[in-house]
């Protein structure tokens, strides 16, 4: 048994042999995914804040709305078949609706790498006062964006049952007046 310290102590390890610093590869690429998330986000952003995309994001309510008001005022100008609802809705409704959401998914995940890339930095933005602010905005707009797309997926689906009842039935007017209201 030995009784030496001498004996019995290992050395310490090197921190200056290779391997042991830190590994750049991965904060440039977390930089390269930052950068590639914030294209994304900019360039939903600008479209979703482009001005005709927004006068179509604010104006598809009213037109579901219309749509299914000339429907129970005038049943023989509502669409007979399902492929037009269908064809002229599901479109319209991604078009109007998808780019806000898109730019929320993105501006999520470019928040994400930007406090994961702070935090391998060694500066943790997460800790900075108003960062949980920041992420429940970003939440509600995802959130906010669902919703949207939602809602606008049942309202074309009570369009589109009103094709499969009998013209001006108590059902049809049903299907379309909850249209006009979700719309």
């Amino acid at each position: 048994m030995p009784t030496d310290i001498a004996d019995t102590a290992q050395p310490l390890p090197n921190p200056y042999i290779p391997g042991s610093e830190e590994n750049l590869g991965a904060i440039e690429k977390l930089n390269n995914i930052l950068d590639s998330r914030e294209s994304t986000r900019i360039y939903w952003g600008r479209l979703s804040w482009w001005g005709p995309m927004r006068i179509l994001r604010q104006s598809f309510g009213i037109l579901i709305f219309l749509a299914a008001f000339v429907g129970i005022v005038a049943p023989i100008l509502a669409p007979t078949s399902l492929w037009q609802v269908l064809a002229l809705w599901l479109p319209l409704l991604f078009l109007a609706l998808g780019p806000s959401l898109m730019g929320a998914e993105a501006a999520m995940k470019a928040a994400e790498a930007r406090f994961e890339l702070s935090a391998r930095q060694g500066n943790d933005h997460r800790a900075t006062p108003g960062s949980d602010r920041i992420i429940e905005s970003l939440r509600d707009s995802r959130r906010n964006g669902w919703l949207q797309i939602t809602l606008g997926l049942f309202a074309i689906g009570m369009m589109t049952f009103s094709i499969f009842n009998e013209k001006a039935s108590i059902s049809w007017n049903m299907a379309l007046l909850i249209a006009m209201v979700i719309g």
